[in-house]
């Protein structure tokens, strides 16, 4: 366990379990207001959170080539601030009559968010040392599985 003495893995780490487990704990009850709350069927709750992933695919070779220009921290803080504002968004609109258009680009903020905090914390999570550095895949991956829901 002394790899978490590595300042960078061990802050990267506590990042990624909470991102891990906040994007679960957002998305799921997006689901079930979507689906109970609006009377979707799952394929159209799907939809609606679709634009996450589209955008998330999109914007991560974009915030790719910024994450080797600025430091580290700077682009995974922004996309927590932005999962946060996402977060409050869903909050206040998650009523019987709010437009699903609200979702829509609330889940495009997500994957927009997603698309800053994993590639760039997975990038500054390696320890400095080369000794450890082998060993940082074992924790990292038990990180990341054990504080979401996968």
């Amino acid at each position: 366990m002394g790899i978490f003495r590595d300042r960078n893995f061990a802050l990267s780490n506590v990042a990624v379990a909470a991102a891990g487990a906040a994007v679960p704990a957002v998305l799921v009850p997006l689901y079930f207001y979507l689906e109970s709350v609006r009377a979707m069927s799952g394929a159209d709750a799907g939809l609606v959170v679709a634009p996450m992933a589209i955008l998330a695919m999109v914007c991560v070779p974009i915030i790719g080539i910024f994450g080797d220009l600025i430091h580290p921290r700077v682009i995974p803080s922004a996309g927590f601030a932005l999962f946060a504002v996402t977060l409050m968004i869903f909050a206040m609109f998650m009523t019987p009559d709010s437009p699903v258009a609200v979702f829509l680009v609330g889940a495009g903020l997500v994957g927009t968010a997603n698309a800053a905090i994993w590639p760039t914390l997975a990038a500054a999570a390696p320890p400095t040392t080369c000794r450890r550095t082998r060993q940082a895949p074992g924790p990292g991956r038990t990180t990341r599985s054990g504080s979401s829901t996968r």
